[in-house]
C-alpha cells in the first residue's frame, strides 16, 4: 500500500512530461503532504511485535518489483484512460469509458484464465451463492461506480491532482475499521487523517 500510494505523484509526473499539465508548487506540496498523511495511516495498521501465529513476511526483492509494476499499472492506465476519453468536442461518456475498460478486461482475463487452467476455480466460485452475491455488490460499488466516477473527474481535474484524491482509500477505511470491525485507531491515524486533509486543500487552493 505503502508503495502503491507513490501513483499519484507518479500520474502527476507522466501528465506533466507527456500530457502538458501544469501544476502549481502548492499542488505539487498538496501532492505529497496528502501521500505522507495516507503513509502515516497505512504505516499504523503494520503491528510493532507479531501477534501470536501472526506471520510477518520480510520485505523481498521480488515483492518490490511486483510493487513497482502495480505502481506504474495503475498511473500509466490512468494517464491512457484520460487520452482515451479526450475527442474533438469534449470527452466521452465515463460510464461507456468504463464498459470500454470492463471489455477489455474480461478479454485479458480470458486469456490469462485459459493460460494458466484457471477456469475450474471460476466455476466452483459461481456455485457458492455467497461469494457470488459479495463479489456483484462490490463490482457494482467498484468497477461500475468507483471507476466510473475517477474517469468523470479526468473531466474537471489534472490527472495527478485526480489520482492523489484516489489515494485517500485508506483514510476513508477508518470509520469502517472503527464501526464495523471494532479496531482501534490511533493518535497517529488520526493525525495522518488531518495532514491528508491539508494536503487536499492544498491541492484545490
Amino acid at each position: 500500500m505503502l508503495i502503491h500510494s507513490l501513483a499519484a505523484p507518479t500520474t502527476a509526473v507522466i501528465g506533466w512530461i507527456f500530457l502538458g499539465e501544469t501544476y502549481r508548487f502548492s499542488q505539487w506540496l498538496g501532492i505529497f503532504i496528502t501521500i505522507g498523511g495516507v503513509c502515516l495511516v497505512i504505516v499504523e495498521r503494520i503491528p510493532a511485535t507479531p501477534a501470536r501465529g501472526l506471520h510477518v513476511r520480510t520485505v523481498s526483492l521480488k515483492g518490490l518489483a511486483l510493487g513497482l509494476g502495480a505502481l506504474l499499472g495503475q498511473a500509466v492506465g490512468y494517464i491512457f484512460s484520460k487520452v482515451g476519453m479526450q475527442t474533438e468536442s469534449g470527452y466521452l461518456d465515463p460510464f461507456c469509458s468504463t464498459q470500454i475498460r470492463a471489455i477489455a478486461g474480461f478479454i485479458s482475463f480470458s486469456i490469462f484464465l485459459t493460460a494458466f487452467n484457471k477456469w475450474p476455480s471460476v466455476k466452483r466460485a459461481l456455485f457458492d451463492a455467497k461469494v457470488v452475491a459479495f463479489t456483484s455488490a462490490g463490482a457494482v460499488v467498484g468497477p461500475f461506480l468507483g471507476v466510473s466516477l475517477s474517469l468523470l473527474i479526468l473531466h474537471y481535474l489534472t490527472a495527478g491532482v485526480a489520482a492523489t484524491f484516489l489515494s485517500l482509500v485508506p483514510i476513508f477505511m477508518i470509520p469502517f475499521a472503527i464501526f464495523l470491525y471494532k479496531e482501534h485507531v490511533s493518535v497517529r491515524a488520526v493525525i495522518g487523517t488531518i495532514v491528508a486533509v491539508f494536503g487536499i486543500y492544498l491541492l484545490m487552493s
